[in-house]
């Protein structure tokens, strides 16, 4: 092991800029991967430490909304109640910081803010909010509650006791009341009915803060999985990309192998020799991927996890850092444990090796087509191996780029379809231009004025009516939202991603997430019923379809729907008070809506982005950092391939100089090998991409639950192929002023 040591110091010495060039890689990747995996688990982590650390109350109640005469006092001695506080809020006429707002209204520490609260004659329950005292005060704190996230306490900004002293006979306020209950969730059950016990009955509305929380982590836990899966592509591709530089490597240094067998070391040394050298790169880089996992931690979470996160700064899971290192290292090792020992063992071969090589067909076209040497040159030099000490991995590099490519195109596709999606209702469940719920005050039973009106309107092509204001389902024993829609006009219902719609009294359409916590598939028989309900009924399940629900209980790919019908079955009370409406085409929607809103009381809703929805746009742009990164990847494998197969076929490129190739020629040669590299690449690549961008969208919306449609970026398939070809040529620049430069008698000496 002596002689071992003894050698791979000399290559410290002598190739110390390759090593370099490979720890860089390696070490940077890992960085990458590592920060993405604390990411991921910093940001699913978050709504729990937030929680953990703030400790919130149970319960939000507002009591100047219900008529319930509760007393705050007597909700505190409820024996669940463990501790009860009193707000009393402020509304404005103006809108107010809060913490998830402020770059929206550019306020900051030290802001000086100006805003109009409510005059006392204001109702603030009934929403009627008149503007009365201005009142100007300094931003002196930003933060951030778990009250904010579920849409209990914000937007707003917390005051002084001497801001409620002042204005508190001068300005409306609003009496809120938040109860910690002593068994959290479990006491949620005793503290209701005992709040309804107080209230003689009556039904009290409240807000169960922890349990809203749920949709947050949903949120969270999606950027999550994002960031899980850029560690995983990144890890992957790099690992391959790595796999092939380190295999030049070693093929690289073989060179002398014949050299140190001669003067006594083994195969078993040399495989050694090339495990030594990866040992130390594995060692570097896992130096650098920690360090630089550390620092990209502090740029950790992301978005709106980043303004909750209670703990801002670097920050150091053990265990992500211990793993992710440990895996660099024997990843490396393992990357060059099989192109040592192959060295080693075909060493004698491979430098005697003197078989001759046909030209490749693209060859022979480029220089049938330019007549000119260079292209003709630049095509073998891009796409044949070479012999002997020429010899360049070019296959393995060609595979690097392919791979890099692919996932770089496919994220891309991913990218688009995702802002596509976010940008079609549609594809969500939103298949009306307006949904209309009167608040039981209209009905569209068959033969109503109502319902005549709606169906007889010229400006309106489709209808459906029901109850698609929601109501609370259980389908074999799992919560979710639910509609129930029958078309009257046209063909209006929520979008079928398998199956066909409900018609029977016995049929339900589910959402797919939904299909699978119920643990049932299109032609289950599912038991359904309504909360609060203990009658349940026996369904078929039709088909698989989307719904635009954004709360709690459900969203993307969650809930179901029946005909109107269905549901009197479970509540005959159930009455059709609401509709779904498409306008015909060429109407003004915007008229015609404010036409309905005169004829029809209650409220009309367009199209809103769920939650869900806004998840999926927020990690759009994972996949473009993705695609960054492997562009940065692809370029780094083009660069050592011109650089290697300059300094491998020096000898080449001096016999053509002293046949009579000029500077220029020479120049030509290598700018051709990039442009040829680069266009195989290219076309094997962007078919590729283009099936895996569309396969991975469809396992994506098939998790979510909603209609993939993926989006063929055509604009940015031809942007980023056009821009890999002028990158490849400009990166081979500097390596065809270093061939045009090549010292023909000092490199043919030895001839």
């Amino acid at each position: 092991m002596r002689a071992v040591w003894v050698r791979a110091r000399s290559d410290l010495r002598n190739h110390w800029r390759a090593l370099v060039a490979m720890c860089l890689l390696a070490g940077l990747s890992g960085a990458v991967a590592v920060a993405a995996a604390i990411g991921a688990s910093r940001t699913d982590s978050v709504s729990s430490r937030v929680i953990q650390k703030e400790d919130p109350t149970d319960i939000f109640y507002v009591p100047d909304y219900q008529d319930t005469k509760l007393r705050f006092a007597d909700i505190a001695a409820l024996p669940v109640v463990s501790a009860a506080y009193e707000i009393r809020g402020f509304p404005v006429a103006t809108p107010a910081l809060q913490d998830l707002t402020r770059d929206r209204y550019h306020w900051r520490v030290g802001s000086r803010v100006s805003f109009a609260l409510a005059d006392p004659s204001s109702d603030p329950s009934s929403g009627d909010v008149k503007p009365g005292p201005v009142v100007s005060v300094r931003v002196v704190g930003i933060n951030a509650a778990s009250g904010d996230l579920v849409g209990v306490a914000g937007p707003g900004m917390m005051t002084s006791p001497a801001f409620e002293r002042e204005y508190t006979s001068k300005a409306a306020t609003l009496e809120l009341q938040t109860f910690k209950l002593r068994r959290g969730q479990a006491d949620l059950g005793a503290f209701e009915a005992g709040a309804r016990k107080l209230a003689g009955g009556k039904l009290i509305q409240y807000t169960e803060i922890q349990s809203d929380l749920g949709q947050v982590r949903r949120s969270f836990h999606l950027q999550a999985v994002a960031l899980w899966i850029t560690c995983i592509v990144v890890s992957a591709v790099s690992l391959l990309i790595f796999g092939q530089s380190i295999a030049r490597q070693v093929t690289i240094e073989a060179d002398e192998y014949p050299a140190l067998r001669s003067l006594g070391m083994t195969r078993r040394d040399l495989t050694w020799l090339g495990l030594v050298r990866a040992l130390i790169v594995a060692g570097v880089a896992a130096a650098i991927a920690l360090c630089a996992g550390i620092l990209l931690s502090i740029a950790t979470p992301f978005g709106l996890a980043r303004v909750i996160e209670p703990n801002p700064g670097p920050w150091i899971p053990a265990y992500i850092l211990v793993t992710g290192c440990g895996a660099l290292v024997v990843a490396v090792m393992a990357c060059a444990v099989f192109p040592s020992w192959r060295a080693a063992s075909v060493v004698h071969r491979e430098s005697s090796s003197s078989s001759s090589a046909r030209p490749t067909l693209a060859s022979r076209v480029l220089g049938l087509v330019t007549g000119k040497p260079s292209p003709a040159l630049g095509a073998r030099f891009a796409l044949e191996q070479g012999r002997g000490r020429a010899t360049v991995p070019v296959r393995s590099s060609l595979t690097a780029a392919v791979v890099g490519v692919v996932v770089l195109l496919a994220a891309l596709s991913v990218g688009m379809s995702v802002k596509h999606f976010a940008a079609t209702p549609r594809l969500y469940g939103w298949t009306w231009d307006v949904a209309y719920d009167s608040g039981h005050a209209v009905s569209f039973e068959p033969g109503s004025k109502a319902r005549d009106e709606l169906v007889s309107d010229p400006s309106i092509s489709d209808v459906s009516v029901g109850g698609i204001a929601g109501a609370t389902f259980r389908l074999n024993g799992v919560g979710m939202d639910g509609i129930a829609l029958d078309p009257v006009k046209g063909h209006l219902e929520p979008n079928i991603l398998e199956g066909r719609s409900p018609a029977g009294l016995d049929e339900v359409a589910v959402g797919r997430k939904s299909l699978q916590q119920a643990r049932a598939h299109v032609g289950s028989t599912v038991t359904v019923g309504l909360v609060g309900k203990n009658m349940t009924i026996p369904m078929h399940v039709v088909g698989v379809a989307v719904f635009p629900f954004d709360d709690d209980t459900s969203t993307i790919g969650e809930g179901l729907w029946m005909s109107a019908e269905a549901l009197n079955r479970i509540a005959p009370e159930a009455k059709r008070d609401s509709a779904a409406i498409r306008f015909a085409p060429g109407a003004s929607k915007r008229a015609e809506l404010e036409r309905l809103k005169g004829q029809f009381a209650g409220d009309f809703t367009e199209a809103q982005t769920p939650g869900g929805v806004t998840d999926y746009r927020r990690v759009s742009q994972v996949p473009l950092v993705l695609a960054g990164l492997l562009a940065a990847l692809a370029v780094g494998t083009l660069a050592h391939l011109l650089v290697s197969s300059i300094h491998r076929r020096r000898r080449d490129l001096a016999i053509l100089k002293a046949l009579g190739f000029e500077k220029r020629q020479a120049r030509g040669v290598v700018l051709w090998q990039a442009g040829v590299f680069t266009a195989v690449v290219l076309v094997i690549a962007a078919p590729l991409g283009w099936v895996v961008g569309r396969l991975a969208w469809n396992v994506i919306a098939r998790y979510g639950g909603f209609d993939p449609a993926p989006v063929i970026p055509l604009g940015q398939f031809g942007i980023t192929c056009g821009a890999a070809l002028v990158v490849a040529l400009a990166i081979s620049l500097a390596p065809a002023r270093v061939a045009a430069r090549t010292p023909v008698a000092a490199v043919l000496r030895t001839e």
